[in-house]
């Protein structure tokens, strides 16, 4: 065996261990900026969520309570009409019902 070759043998591990070292390093750092970035994108998603939940929420309550009024009006009205109708056909069914003098 040669010196250059017990050289290359060990350049192999000081090699791999550098990269080791480096990338635990490095890879820390990188993994720390994603999440702080993933974290970020989270805030603002929860924000924009928040908002679109509590504006539909308000919208969709504010849709109900119109139908709501707009039903209760109609039922008023057709109970009206119901009792004008049935004291017609009341009024109608009896002959002759003025009193006879």
């Amino acid at each position: 065996m040669s010196v250059m070759e017990i050289i290359a043998a060990g350049a192999y591990p000081i090699v791999g261990l550098a990269g080791f070292i480096l990338g635990s390093i490095f890879g820390q750092r990188l993994v720390a900026d994603v999440e702080a970035m993933l974290h970020a994108i989270e805030a603002r998603l929860s924000s924009v969520e928040s908002s679109v939940v509590t504006t539909s929420a308000t919208s969709a309550i504010v849709q109900h309570a119109a139908a709501t009024e707009k039903l209760a009006v109609a039922v008023a009205k057709h109970s009206a009409t119901q009792a004008a109708v049935s004291a017609a056909s009341v009024a109608a069914s009896i002959p002759n019902a003025a009193p006879k003098n």
